[in-house]
């Protein structure tokens, strides 16, 4: 009865963890945004494909140094997958829906301090801001599939992707510089 209850248990891990999805394959989609030669902080990043690439893209925002990891948009998927499908696509800047900012577990999104103790911590909703309405910070030209100069060719030899937008576009323009692996 006892090793009848150990094979059934051990039959249900090996079929859960062997039916696991393991997604679309992917490539590391990591690097840094620049807007004339500075980091770019808390914008939203996305992959459009072009040219006949699979699949839905991937899309990501950068942190407060301008560096990002990209996530594969999978329809229906219940998790994130990182990286990026090969192929081809345009890169498409754009302020994010939210707020981002610092998201370390000691201050909300106003810097405040979250009690953690307790069975349960306090969770700090922040109120919408409202944005400002002086000069964008992106350039118009990178917000759209149809006009951004960035083109980006995603692969397994490339590590690290500089993604440099000038805030004087020129729609001849492209300044992506690709990190190969050693």
């Amino acid at each position: 009865m006892f090793c009848r209850w150990k094979f059934s248990i051990l039959l249900v891990l090996f079929v859960t963890i062997g039916c696991s999805d393991p997604g679309p394959l992917r490539h590391s989609a990591k690097g840094t945004l620049l807007l004339d030669g500075e980091p770019l902080p808390y914008k939203s990043l996305y992959f459009w494909p072009i040219d006949g690439t699979v699949g839905q893209g991937a899309g990501g925002c950068t942190d407060g140094e301008g560096k990002f990891n990209l996530h594969t948009v999978v329809p229906g998927a219940l998790r994130d997958y990182r990286g990026c499908q090969p192929g081809r696509y345009c890169v498409i800047v754009g302020e994010p829906l939210l707020p981002i900012g610092d998201t370390s577990s000691e201050a909300n999104i106003q810097g405040e301090v979250v009690d953690g103790e307790g069975p349960a911590a306090a969770v700090a909703i922040a109120e919408p801001t409202r944005r400002s309405k002086g000069k964008p910070s992106i350039p118009a030209i990178y917000q759209s599939q149809n006009t951004t100069p960035l083109i980006v060719e995603v692969s397994e030899e490339v590590e690290f992707y500089e993604l440099t937008m000038d805030s004087k576009p020129r729609a001849s323009l492209t300044a992506v510089q690709y990190h190969k692996r050693n």
